[in-house]
C-alpha cells in the first residue's frame, strides 16, 4: 500500500507542476477577456475491457470485462501533457475436469486461472488539435505494474504477487460535449508488462477503455 500511495503521490504532482506552468488561456488584449486556447487539465474515467495476445493468451484466452481506468494530465504547452494513471484489469478462465501434467507429476481436477493486473503511471500525451468533434491523440505511460497470478487445480494452488515494469502506448479519440468541458473518451492501450514467469514471457494484452473525461 505505502508503494501505491508514493507512485500516485509521484503522477499526481506531475500534474500539478503542468497545472502550475499553463493556465490553458491566452488573454485577449483587445477585448480585455480571456478566450480558451486549449485545456489546463483533463481528466478521465474509464470503464476498461481487456484482451490477451501471445504468450498471455496461452494462459488466459477469455475477454476481460472487469477493469476500470483513469487518469489526470496537466498541459505544459498547447500539444504536450504530462501526468499520471491508475486501474485494473481482472483475467479469469474455468476449464473442465483433466488430467493436467506438470514437472514431477499430475494432477486430475478442475482448473482455474486468474490474473489481475494494476498498473500506476506517469504518462506524457500528445494533442493534434483540441477543436472540432473528434480530436485524436497519442500518448506513452511507464511505470509499474502490480500483477497476481494465480493457478487452482482442486486442492492445488500456485500463486505469485510481485511488481514488474511495464510500457503501453496508446491512441485515444475525444469527443466533446459542445463547450462544456465533458466529451465522451475512446481509447485503445497495448500493454507491455516485463513479467518472465510461470511459462509467460513478456506478458501482452490490448485494452479498450470508455468512459468520460473532463477538459478544464
Amino acid at each position: 500500500m505505502k508503494k501505491i500511495l508514493f507512485i500516485l503521490i509521484i503522477g499526481f504532482a506531475f500534474i500539478y507542476s503542468a497545472n502550475a506552468q499553463s493556465d490553458g488561456y491566452v488573454v485577449n488584449a483587445n477585448k480585455n477577456s480571456y478566450s480558451a486556447n486549449y485545456p489546463a487539465t483533463i481528466w478521465s474515467f474509464d470503464y476498461s475491457m481487456g484482451f490477451a495476445v501471445g504468450d498471455f493468451r496461452d494462459f488466459i484466452d477469455e475477454t476481460s470485462f472487469r477493469g476500470f481506468y483513469m487518469d489526470g494530465r496537466g498541459l505544459i504547452s498547447e500539444k504536450i501533457s504530462i501526468g499520471g494513471a491508475f486501474g485494473w484489469n481482472i483475467y479469469d478462465q474455468d476449464y473442465a475436469r483433466a488430467t493436467y501434467d506438470f514437472e514431477g507429476g499430475a494432477i486430475t481436477g478442475q482448473k482455474w486461472n486468474y490474473f489481475l493486473q494494476m498498473p500506476l503511471f506517469i504518462n506524457a500525451h500528445y494533442y493534434f488539435i483540441h477543436h472540432g468533434a473528434v480530436q485524436p491523440r497519442i500518448g506513452l505511460s511507464t511505470g509499474g505494474y502490480y500483477t497476481e497470478y494465480e493457478v487452482q487445480m482442486g486442492s492445488f494452488s500456485l500463486v505469485d504477487r510481485s511488481w514488474r515494469f511495464g510500457l503501453t502506448p496508446e491512441v485515444e479519440l475525444y469527443f466533446p460535449f459542445g463547450m462544456s468541458g465533458w466529451g465522451l473518451n475512446i481509447r485503445g492501450r497495448y500493454n507491455i508488462i516485463f513479467y518472465d514467469n510461470n511459462n509467460i514471457d513478456a506478458l501482452q494484452n490490448i485494452t479498450l477503455d470508455v468512459g468520460f473525461s473532463l477538459a478544464m
